[in-house]
Parts: C-alpha cells; sequence; structure tokens
C-alpha cells in the first residue's frame, strides 16, 4: 500500500477539497493499474475473484468510526481503525473486502467506490493489496 499526505489537498474542514479528491482518485486507479499489471505478469489472475485489503487514512476517531459503520454496514467488509503516533490525528482504518473480481475494469469501479466512500466520511482511500491464498 501507498502512504502519501494528503495536507496540501485539505480544506478548512480537515477533509478534502475538489482537487484533492481528483488527485487522489487519479492516483489510486494509476497505482491500481500498475498492481494489476504486475500480477497479471506474475500470475494467472484472469477470473479470479479475491477479497482485498484495503487502508484509509482518518483525519479523527470520529471520522474513522463512521467510516468502519459504513464500510461494515453496507458493504459486509471487515475493518478496524488504529491510532498511529502520539495523539488521535493519524488514525488509519483497515480491511479486508467482499471478494472482487481482479480485472481492469471491475478494480476501477471497486477504486472509485472505496475514494468516494472515503471522501463522505472526510477520510482518505490510501490503496488495496491481495490478500495471499
Amino acid at each position: 500500500m501507498n502512504s502519501q499526505g494528503s495536507g496540501k489537498f485539505a480544506d478548512a474542514s480537515g477533509g478534502l477539497n475538489a482537487n484533492g479528491q481528483r488527485e487522489t482518485l487519479r492516483n489510486r486507479l494509476a497505482i491500481s493499474r500498475q498492481a494489476l499489471g504486475l500480477l497479471t505478469q506474475l500470475m494467472n489472475i484472469n477470473g479470479i475473484r479475491r477479497p482485498l485489503e484495503f487502508c484509509y487514512d482518518a483525519p479523527s476517531s470520529e471520522a474513522a468510526e463512521a467510516l468502519l459503520r459504513r464500510l461494515q454496514d453496507d458493504r459486509g467488509y471487515v475493518a478496524e481503525a488504529m491510532v498511529l503516533g502520539v495523539g488521535p490525528e493519524h488514525v488509519v482504518v483497515i480491511g479486508v473486502s467482499v471478494t472482487v473480481g481482479l480485472s481492469d475494469s471491475e478494480i476501477e469501479v471497486w477504486v472509485n467506490h472505496m475514494v468516494k466512500i472515503g471522501e463522505e466520511h472526510g477520510c482518505r482511500f490510501d490503496g488495496w493489496g491481495l490478500l495471499r491464498p
């Protein structure tokens, strides 16, 4: 997973502004295409559906908890929030999705959805990874 600061895209409320949202989506889609390309080269993933590990950066424990509820209730994902560092200002939400098809089109739809859910709660989707079978 990739970890980049989102401060330059934050608005006064601590959430992402429109430029930050577009940049986050553009970055996550580019990284996802690269990852999927490497996976395709290294293993036969055509037609495979797998759960994916995911990560978000949250500006507060409250934002992380709201995101957790959404991911767990609406999507059926298993997720948890962790405070990193000394204070509650850096909260990370990690989890595992239900199965997702490992194709360019399905990953693109999933990443778009994950970025949007994060934005709705003032959080930034940091990326995904393939779990070992």
